[in-house]
């Protein structure tokens, strides 16, 4: 736990491998949370489940947040009862304004995991740790319960539903897979339907959906990594290093190691 302004994420994808909780005391920023942009105001959570890519892409001078971070087997041992749809439902919908009647809860629960995380000699602190996590998703679904149960009802449409597997079959494949065909397969479609299906829901082609994600993905690892380009380009089974050099100048307007040595 902690407080931060996340001015180290500012202009630089950074991917959370566990599960954190942010909470803004304080300023207005703007985020991206994996490719979608977030507007953030005082009294905004923010919810990333393990495998996030966030990015700050401005805060103003008096941003803060509190955060706190837990392992992903702490988050799946305290959510394992609730509804899996409803992670769906955070994971497409992260970033929850609590209106101001509801801010002593939020602040009374964020107050509780502090007092937790502080007493280190609790022979029941994980327990308490993951009843009290369990207790602030709890509280998320209610105060989204009437957004969550009405999307329940009208349910995704067909090109939303489509788009949602499009994007869990990137997050699964864009290693070895980077061209349109092959995930038109996978989903049973045409390319040229998933593009249009792409555009309804993003307003882009599902070329260049895939190509952000693997981008977001290099910069990932250039910011956070002492992989070299070579293994980068190794590890995303790019066919040389110049090819993923200019791959990624055509989508950034900078080289690899320029991209690198300014955010260093």
């Amino acid at each position: 736990m902690g407080e931060s302004d996340l001015g180290g994420l500012l202009d630089t994808p950074y991917k959370i491998e566990q599960g954190v909780i942010l909470y803004c005391c304080s300023g207005t920023a703007n985020i991206s949370v994996d490719l979608n942009k977030w507007d953030i105001v005082q009294n905004t959570v923010i919810s990333l489940i393990p495998e996030t890519i966030l990015t700050l892409n401005q805060g103003s001078d008096n941003f803060k947040v509190q955060y706190i971070a837990f392992s992903t087997t702490v988050f799946q041992e305290a959510v394992f009862r609730l509804d899996p749809s409803f992670f769906r439902f955070i994971k497409d919908r992260p970033c929850h304004t609590h209106p101001a009647g509801e801010k002593e809860t939020v602040d009374a629960i964020i107050r509780l995991f502090w007092l937790v995380y502080h007493d280190r000699d609790n022979l029941y602190r994980d327990i308490i740790v993951k009843n009290q996590l369990q207790c602030f998703f709890l509280n998320m679904y209610d105060k989204t319960r009437h957004t969550f149960s009405s999307h329940q009802r009208n349910g995704y449409n067909r090109a939303e539903e489509i788009f949602h597997k499009f994007i869990n079959c990137i997050h699964a494949h864009y290693i070895d897979q980077k061209d349109v065909s092959f995930y038109a397969n996978e989903l049973c479609i045409s390319p040229r339907y998933l593009s249009t299906i792409a555009r309804q829901v993003m307003g882009e082609s599902a070329k260049t959906v895939i190509d952000q994600h693997i981008i977001l993905e290099i910069k990932v690892m250039l910011r956070t990594t002492e992989m070299t380009v070579q293994e980068i380009t190794n590890r995303l089974n790019f066919p040389s290093q110049s090819y993923l050099g200019r791959y990624f100048k055509k989508h950034t307007g900078e080289s690899p190691i320029e991209y690198r040595i300014k955010r260093k």
